[in-house]
C-alpha cells in the first residue's frame, strides 16, 4: 500500500459523521462505549461499530477495562489538531465563498 491510498482511507475513516463525533467527544480523555452512547444518543450497536472502526484504523486505543466498561483513548493526539485544522480551513473556504457574494446574489436567494 503507498502513502496515497493510506491517505485515503485515512480520510474514508473520518468521513463519517458518528466516527468524527465519537474522536471529538473523547478529545483528550478517556472515555467509556457507555458514555460515548449517551453522549452521541446512538444505539450500542453503532457506537460499538464504529469504535470497532476506529480501532482497527489504529486511531483509537482500549486503555483498559473496568467491570463490564471499556474505555477508549485516542492513540495519537495529533489527530485532533488535523480535525481542529481542517474545521479552520473549511471555515475559511467557506467564508471566502460568502465574501465573494454581491448584494444581487444575496437578495436573489431571498426572493
Amino acid at each position: 500500500m503507498n502513502v496515497s491510498e493510506d491517505l485515503i482511507n485515512f480520510f474514508k475513516v473520518l468521513g463519517e459523521s458518528t466516527r468524527l463525533n465519537i474522536l471529538n467527544f473523547i478529545n483528550d480523555e478517556e472515555k467509556s462505549a457507555q458514555e460515548i452512547q449517551k453522549a452521541l444518543n446512538k444505539s450500542q450497536s453503532i457506537i460499538s461499530q464504529r469504535l470497532k472502526n476506529l480501532l482497527d484504523a489504529g486511531l483509537l486505543d482500549s486503555v483498559r477495562r473496568e467491570q463490564n466498561k471499556k474505555y477508549y483513548k485516542i492513540k495519537y493526539p495529533e489527530l485532533l489538531e488535523i480535525i481542529n485544522r481542517t474545521e479552520n480551513l473549511i471555515s475559511l473556504k467557506n467564508k471566502a465563498k460568502i465574501d465573494k457574494l454581491t448584494d444581487s446574489d444575496i437578495l436573489d436567494t431571498l426572493f
